[in-house]
């Protein structure tokens, strides 16, 4: 009686188990409470690679929810102007104003709860973009100035030295014995604290 008992007993338990979800599945599937000094990764940004916008990405967690990428003019802003909110990883973002640094901060959305926002990184949108290879990039193979002028986007612009967009060309001019020529180069600043 007592044996039979037992294996009623046994077959109980695996039916519950059977029938009814996992404790562990319900663990597993969990987001962590609100925890103080989660922070999340800093994205990384390139400019010049489209014209008029930036370029931003960052890395997966595999608990977030979505990802909200802010925006700001200001380094010391508060950084409340939303960019991006959603589940992708990356973003080209058209900011209000051309030819001025904006300043991004990443933050993850969990069930309930954000993220402290990551570091900045540093953008600019412009109607330059990185050139392609051109014959004049080198001292080596400088392009011939005949006549006239030799018009070219050039550009400099460094994210707090840990992204540097720029680009160099290179003239030459031929010029004969005892003769002068007089050179001038202009240059237009085209995005604000540029350099």
């Amino acid at each position: 009686m007592t044996k039979n008992y037992l294996s009623y007993l046994i077959i109980s338990v695996i039916l519950f188990f059977s029938c009814s979800q996992s404790p562990f599945y319900e663990m597993a599937k969990r987001t962590p409470d609100k925890m103080e000094g989660i922070k999340a990764s800093k994205p990384k940004i390139t400019s010049f690679v489209m014209k008029n916008s930036i370029c931003i990405e960052w890395e997966s967690n595999r608990l977030a929810k979505e990802y909200i990428l802010y925006r700001d003019e200001n380094i010391n802003g508060n950084f409340t102007d939303v960019a991006y909110k959603g589940g992708g990883l990356s973003v080209n973002d058209i900011p209000p104003k051309l030819n001025q640094i904006y300043y991004y901060k990443l933050a993850i959305k969990f069930d309930t709860w954000e993220s402290e926002k990551s570091n900045y990184v540093t953008g600019v949108a412009t109607s330059l973009t990185k050139d392609p290879s051109e014959p004049n990039d080198t001292d080596k193979t400088p392009k011939e100035i005949t006549v006239g002028y030799a018009d070219s986007n050039l550009y400099y612009f460094t994210d707090d030295k840990e992204d540097t967009y720029e680009d160099k060309d290179f003239y030459c001019i031929k010029i004969s014995p005892a003769s002068t020529v007089k050179v001038f180069v202009s240059y237009k600043n085209t995005v604000n604290k540029s350099r």
